[in-house]
């Protein structure tokens, strides 16, 4: 799907994401960015992709072990892998039916069971089964790498202007910080779809977005 895909950038500040928290039930308010961000995207994704209803959809949500499970031992200054993908499975018609709640306690529950026995059982099957590769069958994986500091930095050249990935890919997207044109602080998501999917995912984003909160998504010119 990558070679007749076309990538758009999405930016979200603090007024599209809390656009976004007051979709879900008000017990659920309280999640965080990233799970909220990673629900909506989901949700809109499948959505945008005009799957039969019961067809099966995945959401692969990358966990980190670093500074989260003592037990494990990673050595100080390591910067090799140390992560783990959580997957939820549901039928596609749920996910883009139903509230957005329901693809945000999915999410979360994706990130709950990733504990430290997770991580060791991991390493047991990719030796078992000889890593074995992510699904790819209407799988969509999702990585923060909002926390690196590409965007900080500096190589005696002055700030950046930007630092992450250069693009997505049909099944993978990466959330990135980013500044907007008016200096806001928020993250850059690129979304890969073919043209007529990426025309239906703007066209419901912009109608789902667009509130008493804020007066609409903002779209960045593609990189």
């Amino acid at each position: 799907m990558d070679k007749e895909s076309i990538q758009r950038l999405f930016f979200f500040g603090v007024e599209e994401i809390e656009a976004i928290r007051s979709q879900v039930l008000p017990t659920h308010r309280s999640s965080g960015r990233f799970e909220l961000l990673t629900s909506f995207l989901w949700k809109h994704r499948v959505n945008s992709l005009d799957l039969n209803p019961e067809e099966i959809v995945r959401m692969s949500y990358l966990v980190t072990a670093r500074e989260r499970f003592e037990s494990l031992k990673i050595p100080h200054g390591y910067y090799g892998n140390a992560f783990s993908f959580s997957a939820v499975v549901s039928k596609a018609g749920h996910v883009g039916i139903y509230p957005l709640t329901y693809a945000l306690e999915l999410v979360k529950k994706a990130k709950k069971q990733v504990n430290e026995e997770y991580f060791r059982s991991l390493a047991d099957l990719m030796v078992i089964k000889g890593r074995p590769i992510i699904s790819f069958s209407w799988n969509f994986a999702i990585s923060n790498i909002a926390h690196v500091g590409f965007d900080k930095v500096d190589f005696g050249w002055g700030e950046p202007k930007y630092g992450g990935v250069a693009k997505a890919h049909s099944f993978v997207s990466y959330i990135v910080p980013c500044k907007s044109n008016k200096g806001e602080k928020g993250i850059l998501v690129p979304i890969s779809l073919p043209p007529r999917a990426i025309e239906r995912f703007e066209d419901s984003m912009y109608k789902i977005i667009t509130s008493k909160v804020v007066k609409g998504l903002k779209k960045v010119a593609k990189i």
